[in-house]
């Protein structure tokens, strides 16, 4: 796993076909034919947070496949303290060499057999209503999370109703 600075990551996501791009407009994504599914996940019970993050890390990946490496990128943290246990963050981030600060290295790339720390950093991101951006270098669908929200998209429109299909309700 690798830990990105904002410059890394951007140029990361610059070299991949995502919907996405590095100004982090959660509403607008850069293909005209681009569809976008967006829910709140509130109440932010542990459990459908968890969901959350399993599956959209799941679908980025474009599961069964689970190739592709996966770019788990903090946005905004900071907003909501009271909300937030950055000690918690931190700690989990310690675990592996050269992660560095969160303001100093923001964006995490999980290869594709370490998913389950990227889903350990999103549910966390969700938990405290960060704004985390998650995206994959084959498929072109990202994940945009803020204060509850979740935004979905995809470049393909028929990904919508599979997408709804796992979404909670």
């Amino acid at each position: 796993m690798d830990f990105l600075t904002d410059d890394e990551a951007a140029k990361w996501m610059e070299t991949y076909p995502t919907t996405a791009d590095a100004s982090f407009d959660r509403r607008l994504p850069r293909s005209k034919d681009a569809g976008i599914v967006s829910i709140y996940i509130e109440p932010l019970t542990p459990p459908r947070v968890m969901f959350v993050a399993r599956a959209g890390v799941s679908w980025i990946q474009n599961e069964p496949c689970g190739e592709s490496s996966v770019l788990v990128w903090v946005r905004e943290h900071g907003v909501w303290k009271p909300g937030e246990h950055l000690h918690l963050y931190e700690t989990l981030r310690s675990a592996y060499p050269g992660a560095g600060s969160l303001d100093d290295r923001p964006a995490l790339l999980a290869w594709h057999d370490e998913v389950y720390a990227a889903v350990s950093f999103l549910s966390l991101a969700l938990f405290f209503g960060w704004g985390v951006l998650v995206a994959s270098e084959i498929w072109d669908r990202t994940l945009n999370a803020h204060n509850g929200h979740l935004w979905l998209t995809t470049r393909w429109r028929n990904d919508i109703e599979e997408t709804r299909a796992w979404l909670p309700q």
